[in-house]
């Protein structure tokens, strides 16, 4: 009796490997009805998450190269982690957590088949007070193994100015200051990239 129950439990994971197959949720027949609440709790921590990601490249000793465009010309250096509260700075500030957002932002989530990833996207509820400088936020997350992708945040940067950042996690993020003309048209004031995946 006592191998009984190693050998149930050998035969199970045999069973489920189906010859080593994975399963691909995005390819699946069944893909419309793919369940997202499998993927990731309610109300993502981002600002946490990005703080952990600094954690960890603070960590690896690594200096990220910083990439600053400007009218197709670029320029390169090294960011030293002595310089990394304020390059980082836009990222987790103020901080996005459920306790200050969720009764202020909309989550909702939905698997994205053209690129492969369940998005979950926070919209304000209402509008929001000028106090408030987040727009918007999204949070990508690989469905195959619950890690997340990408975090494409919007926030106000100055009068009829935003920021766009994107952060890729363990490779790079990238910071785009967006001027919204009166006239509807918008020019890129600034574009800097942060590399540390090389």
């Amino acid at each position: 009796m006592k191998y009984f129950s190693p050998l149930i439990l050998l035969i199970s994971i045999l069973v489920s490997c189906k010859n080593g197959q994975k399963i691909d949720p995005v390819n699946s027949p069944d893909f419309e009805n793919y369940d997202t609440s499998k993927v990731i709790s309610s109300f993502f921590p981002v600002t946490s998450f990005i703080e952990g990601q600094i954690v960890d490249l603070k960590n690896m000793g690594k200096n990220p190269m910083k990439i600053v465009s400007t009218d197709n010309h670029f320029d390169t250096s090294w960011v030293n982690v002595s310089s990394f509260e304020q390059v980082f700075f836009d990222y987790t500030h103020p901080s996005i957590d459920s306790v200050n957002y969720s009764t202020l932002f909309e989550e909702k989530k939905f698997l994205d088949q053209s690129i492969g990833l369940v998005t979950f996207t926070y919209d304000p509820i209402k509008t929001t007070k000028d106090t408030i400088v987040w727009k918007h936020w999204d949070v990508y997350v690989n469905p195959e193994n619950n890690k997340v992708s990408r975090i494409y945040l919007v926030k106000n940067y100055a009068k009829n100015k935003i920021k766009q950042l994107t952060w890729l996690p363990g490779k790079s993020c990238r910071e785009i200051v967006i001027n919204e003309l009166p006239d509807g048209k918008s020019i890129i004031e600034s574009d800097i990239t942060l590399k540390w995946d090389y």
